[in-house]
């Protein structure tokens, strides 16, 4: 495979990489080196998911310690996720700009640091000052980590490690709450964000070492600005409404002017990606039949996976009654669906991404069917049945889906691609959280609000708020069925996909 964009095949073995990558193309000939640095990213998207989660077990404790309302303790949570949502595409240029190892280090340091920052600060608004830092860093990982297993590693190499990338990444939502609810019992808060540190330098020095200096030449070095500004600020006014809605509700001046700058900011954003030769966001990407499809699909299966994590721990304590510990356990089925990345990654690269990708969405779309059937009639092994399907449909998709993405475009574009998954994973969660939310509120009465306590003391006899879910989970069908059209519509062009 020629490097892509690159008129000297000899130039790949200058400099003081020389001799560790194969001449044909951006590929680490190096075993070791190949699994070393497949170790780096699994920990950075580890250690970057964690912390989105880790803290908010800790927020009570720090709300106390600062004499902080809830309200306020909530944007040391809104910060991180704001600033690591928000400038994603941006660094997802530079990377195909200057490199996907500048980027990917700088971020890891930023993080470390900040996070240094985080434990050390005593006022609230450093402590969310920080937390966005320690945001961008995390987008800094998280828009070019995907990148160093497209392109540096061998073909029948790539789904296997792209399954240990986003297990890595599961893992880190999974573990982090029980780990930062750890720490804080034992140690004090300060040290969720004191551990960061010294794992974040040995990774920082290790991925200096084994991290690939050679990238495929981009074809315009020039940076659009202007365009990753509105972008950003698109994002960030949009994330910002759409995570805060419950709390001022849509009818709310703050909701409705974010929103409004959201639109704003996009149409801008559109227009200059048009109008520029040098775009942030090159919108031709989405021309390309199986990158869009890929990548449409992509958002959906995260939006169904933001929509069944908060909604069935309400759906299991509220209409069927159970513990807490129990609710946890069974909630688990679907992380453990995760750990199959791996195998599904190794399967598509035998089998084809397309394919394996397809098996999991009808899975999920099963899982749905039944879901859909839950009603007070149905046996408790029919629930775990379903969150069984779902688990495994996730884990079964999720590599295979990204690889459909990112070997869909060109070698120079990779960072881009990466970024835009990135971009879709938070996106899908978010937008999964508010579409079932606002539906299951839309078809209960109007005295009851979304809330474990209010919905527990609410009076009315849970098949009230059976219907709810019953129509939030007819919503997640629906998408369901959209994802298992928008994978039947693929073309089988990429090489694994030829099986």
């Amino acid at each position: 495979m020629a490097a892509i964009g690159s008129e000297d095949p000899g130039s790949l073995t200058r400099g003081t990489d020389e001799g560790h990558y194969r001449m044909d193309n951006y590929v680490i000939a190096e075993q070791r080196r190949q699994k070393v640095m497949l170790l780096v990213v699994c920990f950075g998207a580890f250690m970057g998911n964690m912390d989105g989660t880790i803290v908010n077990v800790s927020l009570p404790t720090i709300a106390r310690e600062m004499n902080l309302s809830p309200s306020a303790a909530s944007l040391i949570v809104l910060a991180y996720l704001l600033f690591e949502t928000g400038p994603l595409m941006a660094f997802g240029k530079l990377g195909d700009l200057f490199g996907s190892r500048r980027v990917f280090l700088s971020g890891f340091m930023l993080f470390t640091l900040s996070s240094l920052g985080c434990g050390l600060t005593s006022s609230l608004w450093m402590l969310v000052l920080f937390r966005a830092i320690q945001g961008i860093g995390g987008a800094m990982i998280f828009s070019v980590m995907l990148t160093f297993v497209a392109l540096y590693l061998p073909p029948e190499k790539r789904g296997r490690a792209m399954g240990l990338a986003t297990m890595s990444a599961a893992l880190g939502i999974a573990v982090g709450p029980t780990v930062g609810g750890f720490i804080t019992h034992y140690m004090g808060w300060r040290h969720i964000f004191f551990i960061n540190v010294p794992l974040g330098l040995i990774a920082t020095i290790i991925g200096f070492h084994v991290l690939p200096k050679l990238h495929p030449p981009a074809r315009d070095k020039r940076f659009d600005g202007l365009g990753a500004f509105y972008q950003t600020m698109f994002l960030l006014c949009f994330v910002f409404s759409v995570n805060q809605f419950h709390e001022f509700g849509w009818h709310s001046p703050v909701i409705a002017s974010t929103l409004g700058a959201s639109l704003l900011f996009a149409v801008l954003f559109i227009h200059r990606e048009l109008s520029v030769a040098y775009p942030i966001l090159d919108l031709r990407l989405f021309r390309n039949r199986n990158t869009f499809l890929a990548t449409f699909n992509f958002c959906l299966s995260m939006m169904v996976m933001g929509g069944i994590l908060f909604l069935m721990p309400f759906y299991l304590q509220d209409i069927r009654a159970l513990e807490v510990n129990v609710i946890g356990l069974i909630m688990s089925i679907i992380a453990l669906g995760q750990f199959m990345g791996p195998f599904a990654g190794q399967l598509g690269d035998r089998l084809g991404y397309r394919k394996v990708t397809l098996w999991g969405v009808v899975l999920g779309l099963v899982a749905f069917v039944m879901f859909v059937f839950m009603d007070f009639g149905e046996p408790l092994w029919w629930v775990i049945m379903a969150m069984t399907l779902f688990g495994v449909s996730q884990g079964l998709n999720r590599a295979p889906n990204i690889q459909l993405i990112m070997s869909s475009v060109p070698a120079e574009l990779k960072s881009t691609a990466a970024s835009i998954t990135s971009l879709m994973r938070s996106l899908g969660l978010t937008l999964g959280v508010v579409v079932f939310e606002t539906t299951f509120s839309m078809f209960i009465p109007e005295k009851i609000s979304l809330d474990a306590v209010s919905l527990h003391h609410s009076g009315v006899h849970p098949s009230v708020l059976n219907h709810g879910f019953e129509m939030a989970l007819i919503v997640g069908l629906a998408i369901s069925i959209a994802m298992t059209v928008s994978i039947v519509s693929i073309r089988n062009s990429s090489r694994a996909d030829s099986h």
